[in-house]
């Protein structure tokens, strides 16, 4: 992307403010007064915090003149601006790794954490309501520019949350690395799913799945299984799996009851998704840094600060950022020869494909399509996503949602080299024309670079995927969720050395 483009891209964002006020509108919004500060200090002893100004207010008076009371100074570009100038590119970089790696990446973050939104029904009108974070579009947007914003409901807050306290927001799967994303995260949940030792099963085409509903999805412990056809196939796979250990199980174990037979299956499952995770995923996506940093050694003693909103957040989004990747995955057949494929968008809630085919043919596909870098995302997410959205415009908004330290920050928090201008940055992002675009875009202000943006612009570490940011933040909490989970399955107590060779 070239810098003009930036420059004319602001200057037409700017245009859209066809007449600018000289007179900010306050009408919902009242700064304190001397006075008011003052009455109030006398009679309460304490003054009371100022109303919070609406940020879809007041755009055009932004553009040109400060506020008096400092309201709204330092404005971010929009999570739209900043996915459409920075990320989105069609660019085609290949790594060593395959597609099936990417897919694994989003499989596990489904694992380990779902956030739950509120009602968004009324995020539509496109004003930002108790519920509503919506994304502000410019008229001159090329792609969604006859929409006023991209839809976004805010994520579920704990109750009693945000008042006396900074928001938190509510998880509705484990945090923990546990197969929860095939079993569900409740006692009563996995009986929608369960039967006996087994986990229920439909035949269709000869061929075993999970049950599936008369939408043609398939029906498992995470409720987003659906979302891509790749996807779909590995909840596929482990049920499989699941009822295959559970049937070696019967026969070596006659005289467990059902109830033993399926929780001693489940645990096998979550150790084999453990394993795959720290042994093979980490190794080709991180490397050297991963394991430099993870094989301190283990202990029990971190179960209190397991996991953290920021940290998590960050890993999930970005491991989006790396599966969603390709434009087209291709079928092949048992020789290895393409017999079809698939574009990504038609693969989107579309599990009839692997119901129709069988997941055999996308999951060669995948071990055979070289994965790209994920410094760039795709205009297939970035543009036509959902058919009208930016998935990358939607998770820079649920970042700010959540309240995501900046990019900046997470640098120190990392002990990378001090950065105070943007040319600072160098030791992370390379490429000079990239960090000149980054300061136009953010108004030269390094504290405002959004974490996502930031991070997935840093170019990857040796044979790495990812740059030194994203290793640091994910390598710091995939060992809090080795450490503090006493299930671990290389834990002495959990299984014996022959079961691990196993």
């Amino acid at each position: 992307l070239d810098i003009d483009e930036i420059i004319l891209t602001r200057a037409l964002t700017k245009d859209d403010c066809i007449f600018i006020p000289t007179k900010e509108d306050v009408s919902k919004r009242r700064a304190l007064s001397v006075n008011d500060i003052r009455n109030m200090n006398l009679e309460l002893g304490c003054v009371k915090m100022s109303p919070q100004p609406e940020c879809n207010r007041n755009l055009c008076y932004h553009l040109r003149f400060r506020t008096f009371d400092g309201a709204k100074h330092g404005v971010r570009p929009t999570a739209r601006e900043a996915s459409r100038l920075m990320l989105s590119s069609s660019a085609q970089v290949t790594t060593k790794s395959n597609a099936l790696m990417m897919q694994w990446g989003q499989f596990i973050s489904h694992d380990m954490a779902k956030t739950t939104t509120l009602n968004n029904q009324e995020c539509a009108s496109c004003v930002n309501g108790q519920h509503c974070f919506n994304v502000f579009i410019s008229r001159r947007d090329p792609t969604f520019g006859q929409f006023q914003c991209l839809p976004v409901a805010r994520s579920t807050p704990l109750c009693g949350s945000g008042q006396s306290s900074p928001r938190e927001q509510f998880n509705e799967n484990t945090a923990f690395i546990d197969a929860s994303n095939i079993y569900g995260s409740s006692e009563r949940d996995q009986f929608i799913f369960r039967q006996g030792a087994f986990l229920k099963t439909n035949i269709i085409r000869n061929r075993v799945f999970p049950p599936v509903d008369n939408s043609q999805n398939i029906i498992t412990g995470d409720d987003r299984s659906n979302l891509f056809v790749a996807l779909a196939a590995l909840h596929v796979l482990f049920v499989r799996q699941h009822n295959r250990l559970a049937v070696t199980l019967q026969k070596l174990n006659e005289h467990w009851d059902h109830d033993r037979v399926f929780q001693e299956t489940r645990k096998i499952m979550g150790a084999i998704v453990q394993h795959i995770t720290y042994k093979v995923f980490f190794i080709i996506c991180y490397y050297f840094t991963f394991y430099q940093f993870l094989l301190k050694g283990t202990t029990v003693m971190l179960i209190r600060q397991l996991q953290t909103n920021s940290r998590v957040l960050m890993y999930m989004r970005a491991n989006k950022s790396l599966f969603v990747l390709q434009e087209f995955y291709p079928f092949l057949n048992e020789k290895w020869q393409q017999v079809g494929g698939i574009e990504f968008n038609d693969g989107m809630f579309k599990t009839a494909h692997i119901l129709t085919n069988g997941i055999d043919p996308l999951l060669r596909g995948m071990i055979s399509l070289p994965a790209k870098m994920p410094q760039r995302i795709t205009p297939a997410v970035t543009e036509r996503i959902f058919g009208n959205s930016d998935l990358a415009a939607v998770n820079i908004q649920r970042g700010r949602d959540h309240g995501i330290p900046g990019y900046a920050a997470w640098r120190k928090f990392c002990k990378l080299p001090s950065a105070s201008t943007f040319d600072d940055l160098n030791t992370t992002i390379h490429n000079s024309i990239v960090r000149s675009n980054l300061k136009l875009l953010y108004g030269g202000r390094l504290e405002n670079i959004d974490m996502y943006v930031g991070s997935l612009l840093e170019d990857p570490l040796e044979d790495a995927l990812i740059g030194p940011t994203l290793a640091c933040i994910i390598s710091d909490q995939f060992k809090r969720l080795r450490d503090g989970d006493r299930f671990y399955y290389e834990n002495e107590e959990i299984f014996t050395k022959s079961q691990l060779h196993e």
